[in-house]
């Protein structure tokens, strides 16, 4: 399903002006179930987007995850957040770089085995390299772009103990930026922890979200409002002919 606009011509100026768009029609989504850690993701992202049509599949799901990414929908966004399970097949990242690189939609990537060179496919589409991961008690995390609106009310980065020897990965950027934040007190290369992919919208993360301990909530809705408005960014000046050619 394409974006939804309330469209308004000025028929002098030959201008468009677009009122807020409406909520993703279809949202798929992959979580991870370890200790209930990632038991938030689903049920902020009914909040966020109340009139949002939700498929979601655990973790343990990949592959329907992925057959749904494939030839379910058409979806509106795509979130896959695992904690537990990992895909080994890299024809399943290559699937989620396919889906990606179509801009069929906001996508937000994090996988608790992303510094090993199967998610490559997706990581290089998502603009950043990662080959080594961080182990629990995790470095302190840090807000490196505080006025970014993905930590609009994020206060503290901390952990929980998630119950896995992998807790987060330290990102080097190629093509994606900004990274909001990162494993260092100020911004450094090959230290990133969330970033906006080259499409800016997209969100990948060597941050485990679903680790966080105070507001996850707030922080899992950040993310979301900031790839759905950047998705439906305003359309420039056009004619309502090349305005209805954009989203046919």
């Amino acid at each position: 399903m394409r974006k939804i606009f309330v469209i308004t011509v000025a028929l002098l100026c030959g201008t468009a002006a677009l009122a807020q768009a409406a909520d993703p029609g279809k949202i798929l989504v992959c979580y991870g179930i370890l200790g209930g850690y990632g038991s938030y993701f689903v049920p902020t992202i009914k909040t966020t987007f109340p009139k949002s049509a939700v498929t979601s599949y655990t973790d343990n799901q990949i592959s329907a995850f992925v057959s749904a990414l494939k030839t379910g929908g058409p979806w509106d966004m795509a979130l896959y957040a695992t904690n537990n399970y990992r895909s080994l097949n890299t024809s399943d990242y290559q699937a989620m770089a396919d889906w990606y690189n179509k801009k069929r939609g906001p996508f937000f990537f994090n996988d608790w085995g992303m510094h090993y060179s199967l998610e490559n496919p997706i990581k290089s589409a998502m603009g950043v390299t990662c080959t080594r991961r961080l182990t629990m008690p995790p470095k302190p995390h840090y807000t490196w772009v505080a006025s970014h609106p993905i930590c609009k009310g994020i206060t503290s980065w901390t952990y929980g103990n998630a119950g896995v020897g992998t807790a987060g990965h330290p990102l080097t950027l190629t093509t994606a930026t900004p990274a909001v934040t990162g494993w260092t007190a100020t911004s450094t290369p090959g230290q990133a922890g969330i970033c906006v992919a080259p499409d800016k919208h997209g969100v990948i993360s060597g941050y485990k979200i679903h680790c966080k301990l105070v507001s996850v909530q707030t922080l899992y809705a950040n993310i979301l409002n900031f790839m759905w408005d950047g998705y439906n960014v305003g359309v420039e000046p056009a004619s309502l002919g090349k305005v209805k050619a954009m989203y046919r």
